[in-house]
């Protein structure tokens, strides 16, 4: 008996790749995201690492056979994923908008809010000028960078920061990478705006 590959075209290692890990649909994002050469490399990889569901969360580890114990550094909540550290954390989720209010970023929440780190295909090509869409992805590698920074050291470190701490960090990354002047931190969210976003994600 012969093996026939009956997907299309020749067969070969990285058809196989792309099939196993998005079945068959092409992100073009993935690529895209190794063109930010002003953004280190290891963020690069981080977010890469993050995009491909291979973070070392608290669930991942317990998936794996890990005995870990807590959960959320943030919320303490006892189911730490990715979509959870980064999205659905009420720490999380303030840092973000903090920071896209800060860069004056508007999106339709609930659309964004479901697909972050597909940003590169979907969320992205809905803001309206190139350089806000270049501000967006050099924000979303500073975001997940930081936090992640943050979530480690009140986990092994026992040290934390204040919430605006991390924002003045993240927005620094931004305007660092990006060559533009140093971006003011706004900190002026309303209680009607958040309770927008919030209900959004419900």
């Amino acid at each position: 008996d012969d093996f026939v590959w009956k997907i299309g075209g020749n067969f070969c290692v990285s058809a196989l790749y792309k099939l196993m890990n998005f079945s068959g649909r092409k992100y073009d994002g993935f690529m895209r995201m190794w063109s930010f050469k002003a953004v280190p490399a290891k963020v690069r990889i981080h977010m890469w690492t993050i995009m491909h569901n291979k973070l070392n969360t608290v669930k991942r580890l317990r998936l794996k056979g890990v005995h870990v114990t807590g959960g959320c550094v943030f919320c303490n909540d006892d189911d730490e994923d990715y979509m959870h550290l980064f999205l659905d954390c009420d720490f999380a989720f303030y840092v973000w908008t903090k920071c896209l209010v800060s860069l004056n970023i508007c999106l339709d929440w609930s659309h964004f809010i479901s697909d972050q780190f597909l940003f590169w295909n979907s969320t992205i090509i809905t803001l309206p000028d190139t350089d806000m869409r270049h501000m967006f992805a050099l924000l979303n590698f500073a975001y997940v960078w930081i936090l992640w920074h943050e979530r480690n050291s009140r986990k092994f470190k026992c040290k934390m920061k204040r919430p605006n701490s991390v924002i003045f960090r993240i927005l620094n990354f931004v305007s660092l990478w990006s060559g533009k002047e140093e971006i003011r931190f706004v900190d002026t969210i309303g209680a009607r705006v958040m309770d927008r976003a919030r209900g959004s994600r419900a």
